[in-house]
């Protein structure tokens, strides 16, 4: 149904307005207008959390990438960005008409937000564990809890924000098995559940050269080999290359080509230039005739 403001048509305000948080992103989404218009509906949104409230006089703040937007829906995760009361507002577009504001109830807070548990990965590097924490929420702490497989009652806890975590081989015993489980937490004191245990055994003394040991044979076995086939090409006799290297014989028609006899050729004749030798006697002769 249309509404008519001073025979201006006007729209309705956007309706079912509510709020999704899932490990501290945070989206606004309303239900669509169901008023006809010429163009596309599109929509603002606008937040004021305290500060705004108390010191800006109760100013209101354009959510960016949210205003004039045909989606309805707004991801507000760096907006919201303090654990106060935040109000959160969003109205529709029908051309040059606009429609009343409508205000989301109550007001949001962050800290309300559902944290998941977090995703872990183990590797062991060596003597060492390496714990890496997949997709850590912003501003949220991980909690690592780590003990020996038997000794439960003996738990090392560790509060990390990195993505990776190094226990390295002091706090670990060679061949032994270790477990790990996680929580999320944030500085309200929100948690996630924890995660199932993980675990893990770590190489014990003989692992360390197991693998080096297989290197170092593989090695000596190829030169072995080497070796072995380079005495038997240099010490075998012809007779025995010939049981193992056989000499095909040649077809009927090139030994009968090579059979045929070749015709001498002609070699041409060098031109030899005689050159005559006058001895030294008969020099001062040839100079007087001159």
């Amino acid at each position: 149904m249309h509404n008519f403001v001073l025979g201006v048509r006007a729209l309705s305000a956007p309706s079912g307005l509510s709020i999704s948080s899932i490990n501290m992103r945070h989206t606004l989404s309303w239900l669509p207008l169901q008023e006809q218009c010429d163009t596309t509906v599109l929509y603002s949104v606008q937040y004021q959390g305290d500060f705004e409230r108390l010191v800006l006089n109760g100013s209101w703040l354009s959510a960016v990438g949210c205003q004039r937007m045909s989606l309805c829906r707004c991801e507000l995760s760096t907006e919201l960005g303090s654990d106060s009361d935040y109000n959160l507002r969003v109205r529709g577009h029908c051309g040059h008409v606009l429609s009343p504001w409508q205000q989301l109830a109550p007001p949001f807070n962050r800290i309300h937000t559902l944290l998941l548990e977090p995703i872990l990965k183990l590797d062991v590097l060596g003597d060492s564990l390496l714990v890496s924490i997949i997709d850590i929420p912003p501003i949220c702490s991980v909690r690592l809890s780590l003990w020996r497989t038997g000794h439960e009652d003996q738990v090392l806890e560790r509060e990390v924000r990195a993505e990776q975590v190094l226990f390295d081989s002091v706090l670990l015993l060679e061949g032994e098995e270790y477990c790990v489980r996680a929580h999320s937490e944030l500085p309200s004191g929100a948690r996630s559940s924890p995660t199932a245990p993980q675990c893990v055994s770590i190489p014990g003394p003989e692992g360390s050269w197991q693998k080096p040991l297989t290197v170092a044979s593989t090695v000596l076995l190829t030169v072995g080999l080497l070796c072995t086939l380079l005495w038997f090409i240099i010490h075998s006799q012809p007779q025995t290359c010939l049981t193992f290297f056989h000499k095909e014989a040649l077809p009927h028609w090139l030994v009968e080509w090579d059979a045929q006899p070749v015709p001498p050729q002609e070699q041409p004749s060098e031109q030899v230039d005689i050159l005559r030798v006058v001895p030294e006697t008969s020099l001062p002769s040839a100079v007087a005739l001159l």
